[in-house]
């Protein structure tokens, strides 16, 4: 849609330009003002629900399998003190998407544990993101993943289809540490660990040695995290300040474009774009979108209707043929 009317602006002139600004203005909203009426409605009282209802939460079983979690924690002050920095940027942002949907936000603390909060990060079976979905998994909730895109390193996203996840797990075994362990192993696994020892308590299950290894190691770490995480100073850790949270505004924009033509005439750098859009993986919207949702620095919206039109009238032609991207503007 935005395509079709810049290629009709800069045939009209003017007039024509200052019809697109308007048509750009009903676009540069929340994705919801241009879907279907009835997921807006769903979405409308999802929040409305997650407000009057009691938050989800976490209660950490403390035993000695946490205890020794924490004290091997406070032996990586560093690693430590850099999640806390990390949690205070993405929290507002991660932890609003997980509330709405009515899963606990201390939910957050698993993408620490999984990625540091890194959209880039690839572990040895491909998983990715800040929640580390392998495709399969993401793919099952619908999620993009082609050689442009791949919305598990979204934090917004993903985190949508995380706290989906968690939420199917809960369903499963109205037990959040089972589900802490189905998330690592796999919802099957903890079944058949169920089945196994005729208990559906997870720390007979990992003394019986009914969970992988690995599952027997990652609910304690996740359960000593959160206690960490919520009162840094009672395990000697400070409080980070001056943290800036993650926060964007979102427009619509055709398909093919390098984020440094936004940056340009958005008067930031192509590193902040890439920053705000990892999903973007070579640093376009993908070729032949026509409308792609990209996220700018908060508070460039205005900006961006006063100067898109112009920057995609003098360069549009050259940045988008065939997918391909043929010059960058002269400085």
């Amino acid at each position: 849609m935005v395509y079709d009317v810049v290629k009709s602006a800069r045939i009209g002139g003017r007039a024509a330009l200052l019809f697109f600004i308007v048509s750009v203005a009903g676009c540069v909203t929340l994705p919801s003002a241009d879907r279907p009426e009835p997921e807006r409605e769903t979405q409308k009282q999802r929040i409305v629900v997650s407000i009057l209802r009691p938050p989800a939460q976490i209660t950490p079983f403390v035993n000695k399998a946490v205890t020794d979690e924490i004290e091997t924690l406070k032996k990586s002050p560093y690693s430590v003190e850099k999640w806390l920095a990390a949690a205070e940027r993405f929290s507002p942002l991660m932890k609003g998407v997980l509330r709405a949907h009515g899963v606990p936000e201390d939910l957050i603390y698993v993408a620490i544990l999984e990625s540091g909060f890194d959209p880039t990060v690839v572990s040895v079976k491909g998983a990715g993101g800040p929640w580390q979905f392998i495709p399969a998994t993401a793919g099952g909730f619908g999620m993009e993943m082609d050689e442009w895109v791949d919305e598990r390193r979204d934090y917004e996203k993903s985190t949508i289809v995380a706290a989906r996840y968690f939420s199917s797990l809960y369903s499963s075994f109205s037990n959040w540490e089972l589900a802490l362990a189905g998330y690592n192993c796999g919802g099957g696994s903890v079944n058949a660990a169920i089945k196994a020892c005729g208990s559906v308590n997870l720390w007979e299950m990992g003394t019986m040695g009914r969970l992988s290894f690995q599952a027997r190691g990652y609910v304690p770490r996740v359960l000593a995290l959160i206690l960490i995480m919520k009162e840094p100073e009672k395990y000697g850790f400070a409080r980070p300040t001056g943290v800036v949270p993650f926060t964007y505004d979102k427009v619509y924009v055709p398909g093919g474009l390098p984020l440094w033509f936004f940056a340009r005439f958005l008067g930031t750098t192509e590193k902040t774009m890439a920053a705000l859009n990892p999903e973007l993986i070579r640093g376009v919207t993908p070729p032949g979108a026509n409308d792609y949702e990209l996220k700018i620095p908060t508070g460039k919206k205005p900006l961006f209707l006063e100067k898109f039109a112009e920057a995609y009238e003098r360069y549009g032609d050259d940045l988008i043929r065939q997918g391909e991207i043929k010059k960058r503007p002269p400085r």
